[in-house]
């Protein structure tokens, strides 16, 4: 069969965008690494190996103290974030009041509401906010427990060197992996990346594709039609042609899809309108010389604090081979907006670059101390990048499925706007779907 791609954008590969300069130097716009747990983590790192991309790949080992040490804003001083979810357990800076014991399986509720049952306030304020605001730049009090807990879990894992957090079907779908260096060594790790940023994973697969004779690719398509053909087929007009797909995998946001349904499938186009996204700000900033207080993995602000970021990421701790091989420097990275843009920054349409910075810079200096001006940045506004998830979102999402077969369609949806929000998700995801329809073709 052809294989027909089409991105509204100049190149594939969504909100995952680096930039690599002459001295070495890489800066992540979307995504800064990928985790290597889980069932998601290991097929990401097999795809890596299938693209010829593992001596490519730079890891973070576990014990490494910019793995796991993280580091939460609480009454406007930074301390470290508990290492694993075992250690709210236990009295803390943070966590002093009576534990209420976890309650059992039942109807969703917010991640913020899961944690007063199951914790007490201080470890909803200063532990499960900020992070749900780093997941997915969402309010606690909004979003998901039973869709975000999984990738909070993993989050966690991320900063410990600790195995409880370990699903108890982890080792068993290690065992039943193919032998695999890169597999071996990333089981010391906790993130990885590439040699030149995380969009060598999208270039190199999307020069892979364009070798293959039955597959086109068609970028800088932002008109798009979908309407509807035979026998559950799907017509699809770009370019100034339309042609009808045996199967249609919608990889766009939700909100995106449900525009492009909306004359032919109103009642699928407003179920998905009910899973919004919100505006994400990537602020990278480069210093002269070792200016961070500490190193760590960054630190995380609850929605309490009053500041400006989401959170800081200490690149240079992270991966200090992206500081290129010249000057010594320091690499951070602000993300500021999320549930909460207009609020700080007005509407997206007027928002300016300059004003941006400044908020990113003034955060610098009041959360870390450093008040000297980058010699180097960059600032990327990402709109509408980061789906919410909010409670009834697993119901939700079935329900669009549904829908889906019920009208015959022969469509899939996939991408951060359903199942999961992070990378190895989303990768999964497409590789789920993709051979489910190629069994449901043999069959």
């Amino acid at each position: 069969k052809k294989v027909i791609l089409v991105e509204s954008t100049p190149r594939l590969g969504g909100w995952i965008r680096s930039t690599a300069f002459p001295d070495g130097t890489v800066y992540e716009h979307g995504p800064h690494s990928l985790r290597t747990t889980g069932k998601a983590g290991r097929n990401s790192l097999m795809l890596v190996e299938e693209l010829g991309l593992a001596s490519h790949v730079l890891g973070v080992k576990a014990s490494a103290q910019s793995s796991h040490k993280r580091l939460v804003l609480a009454r406007g001083r930074l301390h470290p974030l508990p290492a694993s979810i075992t250690q709210l357990l236990r009295p803390s800076l943070l966590s002093r009041a009576p534990l209420a014991a976890p309650t059992e399986h039942g109807q969703d509720e917010s991640i913020r509401q899961f944690a007063l049952r199951c914790f007490n306030d201080e470890v909803a304020d200063y532990v499960m906010d900020p992070l749900t605001r780093n997941i997915c730049a969402g309010c606690s009090s909004e979003v998901s427990a039973r869709s975000l807990l999984p990738e909070m879990l993993l989050t966690a894992q991320q900063c410990s060197t600790a195995t409880s957090l370990e699903d108890p079907s982890t080792k068993m779908e290690t065992q039943v992996q193919p032998a695999s260096q890169l597999l071996e060594k990333a089981s010391h790790w906790s993130q990885w990346t590439l040699r030149k940023g995380l969009q060598e994973l999208c270039d190199t697969l999307t020069e892979c594709l364009t070798r293959d004779p039955r597959v086109h690719i068609y970028v800088n398509e932002p008109h798009v039609e979908i309407g509807p053909g035979d026998d559950g087929r799907l017509s699809l007009s770009f370019a100034e042609s339309t042609m009808e797909v045996d199967h249609l995998f919608a990889c766009i946001p939700a909100r995106r899809l449900s525009s492009l349904l909306t004359h032919s499938f109103p009642m699928l186009a407003s179920i998905l309108l009910d899973i919004p996204s919100v505006h994400v700000v990537s602020v990278n900033l480069e210093y002269k010389g070792k200016v961070l207080p500490q190193e760590a993995l960054g630190f995380l602000v609850p929605s309490i604090e009053k500041s400006n970021v989401l959170g800081m990421t200490f690149d240079s701790c992270c991966f200090p081979d992206h500081d290129g091989q010249y000057d010594v420097k320091t690499r951070i990275t602000c993300l500021m907006g999320g549930k909460w843009f207009k609020e700080l920054f007005g509407d997206i349409h007027s928002v300016d670059s300059e004003s941006l910075l400044k908020a990113a810079t003034e955060s610098v200096h009041q959360h870390l101390g450093i008040s000297e001006h980058p010699v180097r940045y960059q600032v990327s506004l990402l709109k509408e990048s980061m789906p919410q998830h909010i409670v009834g979102h697993r119901e939700r999402v079935s329900h669009i499925r549904k829908e889906i077969s019920q009208q015959g369609l022969r469509m899939s949806v996939v991408g951060a706007s359903y199942d999961g929000i992070g990378v190895n998700d989303c990768i999964l995801q497409a590789r789920q779907a993709a051979e489910t329809y190629l069994t449901s073709l043999r069959a």
